[in-house]
């Protein structure tokens, strides 16, 4: 059976509204996403707007919290796109899909931007075979698991 390829492009609407509406979701996967992972503009403006409120906060912020950051003409107009491009993401979405379809969509998109990375040092003569493994290592090696613990009630 072949595995089925994930729509990269469509997917990332289903982390930036649930990184928007979803405290644990957002603590899972904030270390691992760039806003370079994603292609839509107004994408990476807001994902930048959240996690830089989660950081501090450690909380998604609400509407208003985030409308509050949005200090230009730019931002606000990339707020109402974002918010208009995912409200119709399903509400209620399988837990256990979610997690690893942002799984694959977080390394397929490091992976891609590791060997544009990759590339651009080996065409400048920088070409460190450690270095490169590393970054590749790292890529390969991410784990969304947020059910580590022992369930001793079972």
């Amino acid at each position: 059976m072949s595995r089925q390829t994930l729509d990269l492009d469509y997917f990332e609407k289903v982390v930036v509204y649930k990184s928007l509406t979803d405290d644990r979701y957002l603590a899972s996967v904030i270390d691992h996403v760039q806003p370079r992972f994603f292609t839509d503009e107004s994408f990476k403006r807001v994902f930048t707007l959240i996690t830089s409120f989660f950081q501090k906060r450690f909380t998604v912020p609400t509407k208003t919290e985030i409308l509050s950051f949005c200090n230009t003409p730019e931002l606000k107009e990339d707020f109402k796109n974002t918010v208009k491009k995912i409200k119709d993401i399903d509400k209620n979405l399988n837990v256990d899909e979610l997690y690893q379809n942002t799984e694959r969509f977080l390394k397929e998109k490091s992976v891609y931007h590791t060997m544009t990375d990759v590339a651009d040092d080996c065409s400048k003569g920088d070409i460190n075979p450690a270095s490169i493994f590393d970054k590749f290592e790292k890529c390969c090696s991410i784990n969304l698991s947020v059910d580590t613990g022992f369930d001793f009630l079972r």
